[in-house]
């Protein structure tokens, strides 16, 4: 019998032994810095880099066809590795840089339908796309003829603005895609102007005062075509200032779809309400454990009225940190790395920066919004009653542990090489 149970010990010591190993050699590989296509992504992300860097002209047809191009090539790449034999890391990233792939050239697809019907608003951009062209290779200018196409591109401007003024049909969508591409036109010309004077003796002649005249020009169109798209949007202003661009019900697909959510806007919007629904009567249940009723309201005041007095923030918010640190450790939920809990520095938002964001940012740094003596008294009140303890409670270990900053620091350390990103992170 104790040799039989001797046996049995053993064998469960080998099992454990065995396991330990199993957890240490799949985390090994979970966090390898390297797989079969790490390469081609590294590759990618710089030549991705270089051809923005070196066509600059958003929106133009000749960045965007390169662009395109990219995308083809490197799907090609992809397809020569087979993916049913690549190991589960490798698979991943697989499946992430083509949806990234295919999604670029989605998107450079809907920049070019969009171009197409902003041409109209565009009559100059072909000369402009000439004027910059032969720069990038230092070619000589004949400053006097790039002088008269400036005059030209005047009076297109001109006419343009009155033109605008009686539309009614410019979209928000398109309106952006006309502003931004004027935008970098005017760029492009800036860029055209930087490089030749004071260098070339004729250009420096002939070009400052139609060039100064252009460029005015091309600013004020720019934002009237921005304006413009707002002004004929049937959407009603709520108050806010912010005019968004409807996308549609086939657009919100897409996104959903590359985003990896199985579910359409309508089902998305049946759950939200549900968990709506579930959120105001759990907010009516500490309500009445507060001795408020119903009076959700009242309740509310009586927690923003918590908050703590000016410059004691950053020692409140310390506290909530520990707090959520300990819970973390306690309950053992998560290895925290010693450095994270190290690096992170915290800062105070500016006056400036509080009117946009007047709560916590976070990531390798946290920044505290409180008041200053230079706030008004109204703005003073705002910040602290908004930033009470019981508000402030999540927000400090979303921004922090096990947050965005713990997010930064992983991503910082494992499988750096994706560059991918979400609306969520």
């Amino acid at each position: 019998m104790k040799k039989y149970l001797f046996l049995l010990a053993c064998t469960a010591c080998l099992l454990v032994n065995a396991t330990k190993s199993l957890a240490q050699k799949v985390e090994s590989v979970l966090y390898q810095q390297t797989s079969e296509v790490n390469n081609l992504m590294v590759h990618y992300d710089a030549d991705n880099r270089s051809i923005a860097r070196f066509y600059t002209i958003r929106n133009s047809p000749e960045r965007r066809e390169r662009l395109k191009q990219l995308h083809e090539d490197y799907l090609a790449e992809l397809a020569k590795l087979n993916f049913d034999k690549l190991p589960v890391g490798s698979r991943v990233d697989y499946i992430l840089f083509k949806r990234n792939l295919v999604n670029e050239l989605r998107l450079l697809d809907v920049e070019a339908k969009e171009y197409q019907q902003i041409t109209q608003w565009l009559p100059f951009a072909d000369t402009i796309y000439a004027i910059e062209k032969p720069r990038r290779r230092g070619a000589a200018v004949n400053a006097q003829q790039l002088a008269q196409q400036l005059a030209i591109i005047q009076l297109q401007t001109n006419g343009l603005l009155k033109k605008l003024a009686k539309d009614v049909e410019l979209t928000i969508a398109l309106s952006n895609r006309a502003s931004t591409s004027v935008k970098a036109l005017q760029g492009a010309l800036k860029n055209v102007f930087d490089f030749y004077n004071g260098y070339d003796p004729q250009f420096s002649w002939w070009l400052p005062m139609p060039y100064k005249t252009t460029d005015s020009l091309l600013n004020i169109y720019a934002n009237a075509l921005a304006a413009k798209g707002k002004a004929n949007s049937t959407q009603k202003d709520d108050g806010s200032g912010i005019m968004g661009s409807p996308i549609g019900r086939e657009e919100i697909l897409q996104q959903l779809q590359y985003e990896m959510i199985p579910y359409t806007p309508e089902a998305l919007i049946e759950i939200a309400n549900k968990e709506f629904a579930w959120c105001e009567k759990e907010l009516l249940k500490a309500c009445q454990a507060m001795g408020f009723g119903n009076d959700w309201k009242a309740a509310q005041e009586k927690v923003k009225n918590t908050y703590v007095p000016a410059g004691e923030q950053p020692q409140a918010v310390m506290k909530l940190y520990n707090e959520s640190v300990d819970f973390l450790k306690k309950n053992k939920l998560l290895t925290i790395p010693p450095l994270a809990e190290e690096d992170w520095p915290m800062n105070m938002l500016s006056p400036e920066r509080q009117l946009l964001a007047p709560f916590f940012l976070g990531g390798e740094s946290l920044l505290i919004a409180y008041p200053t003596n230079t706030m008004k008294e109204a703005d003073r009140l705002m910040a602290m009653r908004g930033n009470n303890p019981h508000f402030s409670r999540a927000t400090v270990h979303h921004e922090l542990i096990a947050g965005h900053h713990l997010q930064y620091y992983m991503n910082n350390r494992y499988k750096a090489y994706r560059n991918f990103d979400t609306p969520f992170w």
